[in-house]
């Protein structure tokens, strides 16, 4: 199986990397994490690729009640259609002309938030992609999400020329940010297919650091990282994606 982690520390200096701790849970042994820890958790995300929120949103909601840690945003990517979680307010994007794709985004109703039009990419017959933009007040903190759905068997490179525009901006903000979704791009792939390395060493060269360093797909015999989860520091926060 190739090893992104080993893979990227050819690109990112080994003291940013360290701080990476990526490993596959079930329910009970996060619980025992996250009751066991001193970590203090200033923004918390969730995020899962739902195929159909209709169909398995009362799954994933019962789900969410079994964790010891109530999530400030959860991030859907695949939602095909749409259904409410009590408690938070939710924000979509679908795609106009098919029922499958889409992502959806529930933020807590005690948060403040604004959606940012500006940073939208706009879906094409080339560059099929839903997203969504928000900047999310929590107590005196502020927090920049971004979450994306692009579909799969695209051109990476149409996609990052778009996508790049937007790391631009952020890499000047002050702000925290978060980018989730699933962009059906194999980070498996980083050492042998250039535009996957283009794809990631540019999100490392406007100081995004990916989180998911271990794959999230399988099947029968292989395994990919296609559900993806970026984080660029700003002031001093203990954010901790998921």
């Amino acid at each position: 199986m190739p090893d992104f982690l080993n893979d990227l520390s050819t690109a990112v200096n080994k003291d940013t990397l360290s701080g990476l701790n990526f490993t596959n849970n079930t329910a009970a042994e996060f619980n025992s994490w996250i009751n066991g820890s001193n970590l203090k958790t200033d923004f918390t995300v969730f995020h899962v690729n739902i195929r159909s929120l209709n169909k398995n949103g009362n799954a994933l909601y019962n789900f969410l009640l079994t964790l010891d840690l109530s999530f400030d945003v959860v991030v859907l990517t695949e939602i095909w259609n749409i259904n409410l979680f009590e408690g938070y307010t939710f924000y979509f994007d679908v795609p106009v002309d098919s029922i499958v794709g889409g992502v959806g985004v529930y933020v807590r109703d005690c948060y403040s938030c604004n959606v940012l039009h500006t940073f939208k990419m706009n879906s094409t017959e080339i560059n099929r992609v839903e997203n969504i933009w928000l900047e999310i007040f929590r107590n005196n903190n502020k927090y920049t999400l971004g979450a994306i759905y692009r579909h799969p068997n695209q051109n990476i490179n149409d996609f990052s020329r778009i996508f790049d525009q937007n790391l631009c901006q952020l890499a000047n903000s002050r702000d925290p940010c978060i980018i989730v979704g699933d962009l059906n791009i194999d980070l498996c792939k980083y050492s042998t297919h250039e535009p996957t390395k283009d794809y990631i060493n540019n999100l490392l060269s406007n100081n995004f650091l990916p989180y998911i360093i271990m794959p999230t797909h399988f099947a029968d015999n292989s395994s990919t990282i296609i559900d993806h989860i970026y984080y660029k520091a700003g002031n001093q926060h203990n954010t901790v994606p998921n």
